[in-house]
Order: C-alpha cells, then sequence, then structure tokens
C-alpha cells in the first residue's frame, strides 16, 4: 500500500474473484503451498482406474493392443510425479512398446528368445497388478508426495540444514562374499554370497543375465537387508549410497531397471524411500569412499 497507494488494492475485483489460495493445480497436479505436497487430481486416478478394468489388462491376457499399452504407460508416468515409487516400474511398459515388435497392432516384448519372452511378460503382469492395487486400493496419502520426495538427491543436499541429515553407506559383491557398511554408525554386514548367486543363476527371470548383473543384484539385495535391520535409526536422513559396481550405481540413479528383481529390492527399503537414496560419484571426494 505504501508503494502503491491505496488504490492499489481492487476490493470490488477482491470481492468478486475470492483470495488467493494455497492450493491450485499446476501443470495437472494439485500444488498445496502451505503443506508443501503434490497431489494426483482424482480424475487422473479415475481414469486409471477405468483403464485397468479393461479385459485385456488383466492378469495373464497376451492379446493387449498397442494403443492400451502406450494409454497405461502415459498415465503411470503422469501419475509418478506425485507417486515415485512407480518411476522403478515404467521400463517393464517401455519394454512393450517397440513398433517395431508389435504384431497386428498388438504388443509383443521387445527381447530375443522363449524365456526371456514369458520373463517379460510375467513382469509386466507384475507391474499392471501393482498399479491394479495401487489404484482400486488406495491408502492414505497413496497419491501423495511431499516437495522434497520430487527433488534429486543433490537437490535435496542444496537445501539449508538437509546436509546435517546426511548418511554414507557403501556396499560390494564378488564372487565370495557381499557385504553393507554403515560409515556413520560405523556398523556393517558381511555374508558369503555362494547360495545367494545359486538363488539368482537359477532364477528364470534372470535367465540369459550376464553373472555380473547377479553379482550387482546380490549386492542390492544386502543393502536392503542391512537397511530393513537398521531403519529405525536412518528414518528423516538421506542416504549417500557409495558402490563401484556400474550396474547398481545405474539402477539407482535412473530409479530403473530392466530386470524384475533388481527393481523389487529398490522399493524395499522400508522407511528409506527411492528419492533419499543417493549415488556416490567419481568427483566426489576420496574420503567419502
Amino acid at each position: 500500500m505504501r508503494v502503491w497507494g491505496e488504490d492499489a488494492l481492487n476490493l470490488e475485483k477482491q470481492l468478486e474473484e475470492g483470495t488467493p489460495s494455497t492450493k491450485q493445480i499446476v501443470w495437472g497436479m494439485i500444488m498445496d503451498m502451505q503443506e508443501m505436497t503434490c497431489r494426483l487430481p482424482e480424475p487422473k486416478a479415475l481414469k486409471m482406474r477405468y483403464l485397468l478394468a479393461l479385459e485385456e489388462l488383466q492378469y495373464g491376457c497376451r492379446a493387449v493392443r498397442l494403443r492400451t499399452a502406450r494409454e497405461l504407460r502415459g498415465l503411470a508416468q503422469y501419475a509418478s510425479i506425485a507417486i515415485p515409487q512407480l518411476r522403478t516400474e515404467l521400463s517393464v511398459l517401455d519394454v512393450m512398446l517397440s513398433i517395431h515388435q508389435a504384431d497386428g497392432g498388438f504388443i509383443h516384448p521387445n527381447v530375443e528368445g522363449e524365456a526371456a519372452t514369458e520373463a517379460a511378460w510375467q513382469a509386466w503382469d507384475e507391474t499392471v497388478e501393482l498399479l491394479r492395487v495401487w489404484f482400486e486400493v488406495p491408502q492414505e496419502n497413496s497419491f501423495e508426495a511431499t516437495f522434497e520426495e520430487m527433488l534429486t538427491p543433490r537437490e535435496l543436499l542444496a537445501i539449508p540444514g538437509r546436509s546435517e541429515r546426511l548418511r554414507w553407506v557403501g556396499g560390494d559383491a564378488t564372487l565370495e562374499v557381499i557385504g553393507t557398511l554403515d560409515w556413520k554408525s560405523q556398523t556393517f554386514m558381511r555374508e558369503p554370497s555362494g547360495v545367494m548367486l545359486e538363488v539368482l543363476r537359477t532364477a528364470p527371470e534372470l535367465c540369459g543375465e550376464d553373472v555380473e548383473v547377479r553379482i550387482a543384484i546380490a549386492e542390492l539385495v544386502c543393502y536392503v537387508g542391512y537397511a530393513a535391520a537398521v531403519c529405525e535409526a536412518w528414518g528423516g536422513e538421506i542416504v549417500a549410497y557409495a558402490t563401484d559396481n556400474m550396474n547398481v550405481r545405474m539402477w539407482l540413479a535412473s530409479r530403473k531397471a530392466r530386470a524384475p528383481l533388481a527393481r523389487h529390492p529398490r522399493d524395499a527399503g522400508g522407511p528409506v524411500s527411492l528419492q533419499d537414496i543417493g549415488i556416490l560419484h567419481p568427483d566426489l571426494p576420496q574420503r567419502h569412499r
């Protein structure tokens, strides 16, 4: 008022339009500036429920139109803004969207070999069922994420005070042993890797995969097991995971993994959410290794 004068406030217009609201739809999402949350609008959730009710998206159906698969992928991508956990499932849908593999307008996995094809279909069924449970039996705040959950680990650490919540954890796996180490608490877990690698070797989902993929999954499973054991102490912290395994780094950094056994352990870390997992990059100080 001091700057623009007494006539700066148009009372008639304010009476007609109302006062500014802290909750608005921005880019198709309901943004609550007071609670600092992002929520998926109910019409979008309802559209996903109707789509999942189609006969061709029922478990075991192998006659799915390419158009339907593309619509499902688009809605899942949109919903992943408010549901970050869905991002790990998007790569499963991508495998089915190759127009070169489409047979008469119906989807077909973009993989080679009978075993790999069956594994891709199995992953498709599991992802569709996960979406069905998520949208048809929603829990409280199922379609809502905080602004912090939408940030990358580096963006999150740039917020004043957040670096104090940083916890460095590392892990590694070989043909003989797997382990995870927490530098902050100076505790670790170490196990022989023979039994786990043998289980992974016989897993149908990993048919045709290199031994390097099995070793990477063993490292990831070890981390998840350790996180489950100490999760109460990790609540609300940002976990930076240090590893020299390129597969594990790629899975955590991209939030995607083609192999189902690499996708699912990433969702089993208890209170340590997907957005709370960081990656140690080569350009960071050596003392964090």
